[in-house]
Parts: structure tokens; C-alpha cells; sequence
């Protein structure tokens, strides 16, 4: 984000709205319905994070979850047509760790999971769900990348994929966040 960045009150009131290309788009674009849904994933987060202070069990994970959030402002870079292929994928494959070393510490289940045994968890669990959702929306907009002028067809298609990867890799950590704060 530029450092003198300051919204422009009613410049969105047309229905138009600038992306960080300098590029205006309609607010219905599938592109911006994607970077609301990582914003209100980057919100939760951030309720997380006010969580786990209060938890001496889960108040190792808030730098991760700062990581991750710093993440999807990239995730929400690349769909407004940024180039950071490179850094997303080195992103995953940390997040990928981190699974894996979670993964490690969780027991096997043997049922399905129904968030509420805790107020935490659940809110986990949410995050998790919105993160499944910005995946959905981000696949929606493939189709809008492949514009003339915006990206090639080729990078439209290994944006969109990065960063539909790193979400899905977030809900399975989420996941596992959720079982290791109970």
C-alpha cells in the first residue's frame, strides 16, 4: 500500500472502486468480492490474536497468525492484479510447515468435528469457514484476470491458483488450531 495512502470519501459512490493497480472496477466485480471476503478473514484474525493473549496455551501462535495476516494482504494483492507469484508460493510452503508440525501434535479423530466446545474454538473454526469462502471467491475470479491489459491468461491462471492454495492451506491449519486450542 502506498505510505500516503488516504480514502477518497465518496469516490466509491458511483458503484466504481480503485484497485491497487490505479485501475477502476465495479464494486460487483468478483475480484473485489474476493478481497472483502480475505478482509473480513484478516479481521478475524485479528480477533484471534486479541484471544490468544489471554490463553497461555495458544499465545505462541499470535506471531503466526500476524505472519498470515500480512499474507493475505499479498493473497488480496494478487487478486487486484499485483505480481507476487513467488512470494505466495514461498508462503505456502511455510504454512505447509506449519500443518505439518500442528499436525504432528493432534491426535487422531475419530468423528466429525461440531464447533461450540469452547467460545475460541469456535471462533477458530469460523475463521476457517471464512477462509474456505475467500478460496471460493478467489477461484470466481479467474476469469476476470484474463483481461486484455490486465495479465497474460497463463499468469491469471497461476495467481488465481497460488492464492486459492494458500487458502486452502489456511483452513487446514485453522483446523488444526481449533483441535489444539481445546
Amino acid at each position: 500500500m502506498p505510505k500516503n495512502f488516504k480514502p477518497k470519501q465518496g469516490s466509491g459512490d458511483t458503484g466504481l472502486t480503485d484497485i491497487i493497480t490505479g485501475k477502476k472496477i465495479r464494486k460487483t466485480d468478483a475480484r473485489i468480492k474476493a478481497i472483502a471476503d480475505i478482509d473480513e478473514l484478516t479481521c478475524l484474525l485479528g480477533l484471534l490474536k486479541a484471544r490468544f493473549k489471554k490463553s497461555s496455551k495458544l499465545k505462541t501462535y499470535i506471531k503466526e497468525l500476524e505472519k498470515i495476516q500480512k499474507n493475505l494482504f499479498i493473497v488480496s494483492g494478487i487478486i487486484a492484479g499485483m505480481k507476487c507469484l513467488t512470494e505466495i508460493k514461498t508462503e505456502t510452503a511455510n504454512l505447509e510447515e506449519l500443518t505439518n508440525v500442528l499436525s504432528k501434535k493432534t491426535p487422531k479423530l475419530k468423528n466429525f468435528i461440531i464447533p461450540g466446545k469452547s467460545e475460541t474454538e469456535a471462533l477458530i473454526n469460523l475463521a476457517r469457514a471464512r477462509a474456505r469462502l475467500a478460496e471460493i471467491s478467489v477461484w470466481e475470479t479467474e476469469k476476470f484476470k484474463a483481461m486484455p491489459g490486465v495479465v497474460s491468461r497463463g499468469y491469471a491462471h497461476q495467481a488465481t491458483k497460488s492464492s486459492a492454495v494458500y487458502l486452502n492451506r489456511l483452513s487446514d491449519y485453522l483446523f488444526l488450531l481449533a483441535l489444539k486450542s481445546l
